[in-house]
């Protein structure tokens, strides 16, 4: 795959992600109502309606992120402290295979 393919590939999936189908689902006989799904593409919203041809789709867009974050700040106790760590000298140590 190419670096120019690549980078479309890359921005047709960020286009992707800021909504979702709903799909209704109908049995083959009309108004007859066999459930819901979700999906994430217009691909797996083509594989179920080929399913079910009768069913009605929905787009829903997510809502926007919040501009700010409000947070609250919260004074802990203080950590105890680990104990010293004895360190061996080279002349200590012990191999561990012989």
């Amino acid at each position: 795959m190419t670096s120019l393919s690549k980078r479309v590939s890359s921005e047709l999936a960020k286009d992707e992600l800021n909504h979702y189908y709903m799909v209704h689902l109908v049995s083959d006989k009309p108004l007859q109502c066999a459930g819901t799904r979700c999906c994430g593409t217009m691909k797996d919203v083509e594989a179920v309606l080929e399913r079910y041809p009768y069913s009605r789709v929905e787009k829903h867009y997510f809502p926007d992120p919040p501009q700010t974050i409000d947070v609250s700040s919260v004074t802990m106790a203080p950590d105890p402290q680990l104990p010293e760590q004895r360190i061996l000298p080279q002349s200590e140590l012990q191999e561990l295979f012989s």
